[in-house]
């Protein structure tokens, strides 16, 4: 499978001809097309201030984050995320000046998790996986959002409602 990669945030936004998205090096309207790893679907890419490409994608072995530093003609290995025997889904990456974090969910048969990671360097090392939130009830996908200079988890449950917790560092 194929994805393009431009820098916006809704990808049916990107594929509007008219808003003219930039590219990691600046040239407007410039959008690129690049095969995701290993045959994988894509799930979501950012491109990072300095043009690195971060990639979640679905493999058959769950999901996966692989970044690259060349507009993606090459990729990093492939980081698993999450176990697969507890279901890790709905992955989602953001990149910010001061790291990079990704998020997933994990469904253990009783309760739905969301477990995060950060690095520091760009997606070269990554933190252990930690747990951020649980819900004993349905959930929607979980989400990052950064805004002044914190990284929050925004993610809504059945049973427990809306929440807007910081994670970390980011902008």
């Amino acid at each position: 499978m194929r994805i393009q990669l431009a820098t916006c945030v809704f990808a049916a936004l990107c594929a509007a001809p008219s808003l003219s998205p930039a590219s990691a090096d600046g040239a407007a309207g410039k959008v690129m097309t690049v095969a995701v790893p290993g045959g994988g679907k894509p799930v979501v890419a950012r491109t990072g201030k300095d043009g690195t490409v971060h990639l979640l994608f679905d493999s058959e072995e769950g999901p996966k984050y692989v970044k690259s530093t060349d507009g993606g003609a090459t990729f990093s290995a492939p980081v698993a995320l999450g176990a697969p025997a507890h279901n890790p889904s709905r992955g989602i990456v953001l990149a910010t000046a001061q790291g990079t974090y990704v998020a997933w969910k994990e469904f253990d048969g009783e309760k739905t998790t969301v477990k995060a990671m950060q690095s520091a360097d760009d997606g070269k090392t990554w933190s252990k996986p930690r747990v951020i939130a649980i819900t004993a009830d349905a959930s929607d996908h979980p989400l990052l959002v950064s805004e002044g200079g914190q990284v929050f988890l925004s993610w809504m449950t059945k049973a427990d409602g809306y929440r807007f917790q910081p994670i970390g560092q980011g902008t």
